[in-house]
């Protein structure tokens, strides 16, 4: 039966079955290579220390703010990642954050263990601390959102680039002309 109605087991040759099999996909996030080693390796011994609750970020580490992007952009820590926790939160950690800095949390207390768990589950487990956001101070960054108009006209003007960093298949779906493709994960490559 699979032999007869599969498509992957009718294509003999093997370039052409890489390359059917490969159309479509999404990059591969940057934590495939660590998460190879790990699986070659073993991973190291996890720790169920409790992570510290902190009213300011670790020295040195990458500060990852778990919520969602429109709280974030009213008002967020200077220097700070926005990866929303939802179901693509282990995937963008992985694409976007440094096996080797230390991770400090902005996150509700009673989500760090599911974000804690979600981190180990690609070899990220340097959590060293994290701040609730109501423990966030007066002092935040914050940006505007813009209208499709407002986009559309800020467009015609040259001192602006336009930056689309989706996906290269959502890219090939469809794009506004004037944009740059600069897939997320590779953004600090561009």
């Amino acid at each position: 039966y699979e032999r007869k109605f599969n498509w992957a087991l009718r294509i003999t040759d093997e370039k052409e079955f890489v390359h059917e099999l490969l159309t479509g996909q999404p990059e591969p996030p940057t934590y495939f290579a660590q998460m190879k080693k790990l699986n070659k390796e073993g991973p190291p011994l996890l720790t169920r220390d409790e992570i510290p609750r902190k009213h300011a970020p670790e020295e040195g580490a990458v500060i990852v703010d778990s919520r969602d992007a429109s709280r974030f952009s009213d008002g967020h820590l200077k220097g700070s990642l926005n990866i929303p926790y939802n179901r693509s939160f282990p995937n963008w950690a992985g694409w976007l954050l440094d096996y080797e800095r230390d991770i400090f949390l902005i996150a509700e207390e009673d989500r760090i263990g599911e974000i804690r768990k979600a981190l180990d589950s690609i070899g990220l487990d340097q959590v060293k601390g994290y701040m609730d956001p109501e423990d966030l101070p007066g002092h935040l960054e914050s940006y505007e959102s813009i209208s499709v108009e407002k986009a559309s006209e800020l467009m015609t003007d040259d001192r602006y680039y336009v930056v689309d960093v989706r996906n290269q298949n959502e890219w090939e779906e469809g794009h506004i002309r004037e944009a740059h493709h600069h897939m997320l994960g590779h953004l600090d490559e561009a």
